[in-house]
């Protein structure tokens, strides 16, 4: 999450993997955050900020509207993601057709719940998030597209007993 700028107790900042929305920031300050549409400025969520600390926020954002969309154009064109354009199961291999034409597989048995499902559940598989995910309804599993493609499997649990 990339940080655009700090004024006084506030840091404005993007989430990465936010999807297709508009051109946004968020700023934050100790635990509560808020978000605003940059074009025009107006607030999305709030968390925390009583009104008129939001009121002083969204003037801060008017105010430096031009530079936070310059930001957020930068980091959306440096951001390129993983997109998965088709997926399906073969011999416990879960199976990635990219967009950029790349062929993909991992094993199943490197995700604790994809080890431990039929052969029929595995082949269950369906994109989401535009690509950027794969889903298993029924055994309630979501793996980030990009995290399979780079080897980036979730780690054993040790139990000590």
């Amino acid at each position: 999450m990339p940080t655009v700028m700090r004024i006084g107790p506030y840091r404005f900042h993007f989430y990465s993997r936010e999807g297709n929305e508009p051109p946004h920031i968020h700023v934050a300050r100790e635990d509560m955050e808020s978000k605003f549409w940059l074009r025009p400025v107006a607030l999305a969520a709030n968390h925390g900020f009583a009104r008129t600390e939001l009121f002083r926020i969204e003037k801060l954002v008017e105010e430096h509207c031009q530079t936070l969309i310059n930001a957020y154009i930068v980091s959306a064109m440096e951001t390129k993601e993983t997109v998965a354009v088709r997926c399906w199961v073969e011999d416990r291999r879960v199976w990635l057709e990219l967009a950029d034409q790349r062929l993909v597989s991992f094993p199943a048995s490197k995700y604790p719940l994809l080890a431990k499902a039929s052969q029929r559940l595995l082949e269950k598989v369906t994109l989401g998030v535009q690509g950027l995910a794969l889903r298993w309804e029924e055994l309630d599993e979501d793996i980030w597209v990009e995290d399979a493609v780079c080897g980036r499997f979730p780690h054993a649990l040790l139990l000590v007993t």
